[in-house]
């Protein structure tokens, strides 16, 4: 991830997601956690921010993303091991 977050124009999150199973055998998410590396080294651990459902407003806008980055990460993952 540390490559990636060097180049001028991408960035990447690594993901982590609290997922609740309803009744009806669905999953609805509860959190996402979004890393990145820290910017003063890989030794200083990564830089974590942890979002939470909403429903209007900007904070709607920042769960919408966070579950893009988990869908990509997702998808990326299963592509790469389950065809590989």
């Amino acid at each position: 991830m540390t490559r990636i977050n060097s180049l001028p124009v991408a960035r990447a999150y690594a993901t982590r997601t609290i997922l609740f199973l309803k009744d009806d055998g669905t999953l609805k998410p509860l959190a996402i956690e979004l890393s990145k590396p820290h910017p003063g080294g890989d030794n200083l651990g990564p830089v974590s921010k942890v979002v939470l459902p909403a429903l209007d407003g900007v904070d709607s806008t920042i769960w919408l993303l966070a579950k893009a980055h988990v869908i990509v990460n997702d998808s990326g993952y299963h592509q790469l091991m389950s065809h590989w």
